[in-house]
């Protein structure tokens, strides 16, 4: 019976203690979720400059701001207008995040994949992709992947 009491002590003295410990680095919750949604908000209302500075240094430039928009345009010429986003998924690559935010489009469902690295401090985009969505295809899931 004492040992029940024993263990109740150290459970009071370690959970609180355990619970104010941030994540380890590279633990889900370090996935840079919130960069991820607001770069697709950016692209979304249509501030492909700001879209831009989300991207590593030497990939900004006019050139860069008129891809982003050729390939929003692309998007939304194919599956109308743009109803919203929500976070779907993280995977963890090795040195990179991969995190999956599916979008809402008038005529179906989009997953944009966006890579970013667990070693730098800085949230940027290292690279993404949009992915169409079928009924049979999970969320996150992507061919050959």
């Amino acid at each position: 019976m004492r040992w029940w009491w024993c263990l109740g002590i150290l459970l009071l003295i370690a959970l609180p203690a355990a619970s104010q410990l941030p994540p380890a680095p590279g633990v889900f919750g370090d996935a840079p979720y919130d960069a991820a949604l607001n770069f697709v908000d950016l692209l979304a209302a249509g501030d492909f400059f700001r879209a831009a500075q989300c991207l590593p240094a030497n990939q900004r430039g006019d050139a860069t701001v008129e891809q982003l928009k050729r390939r929003w345009g692309d998007l939304t010429r194919k599956y109308g207008r743009f109803q919203g986003r929500r976070y779907t998924a993280a995977d963890l690559e090795g040195e990179h995040w991969r995190i999956h935010v599916l979008c809402t489009f008038e005529k179906g469902y989009v997953d944009a994949i966006l890579t970013f690295s667990t070693l730098a401090e800085e949230r940027e985009v290292l690279s993404f992709t949009f992915v169409p969505v079928t009924h049979d295809q999970p969320i996150g899931a992507t061919p050959g992947g």
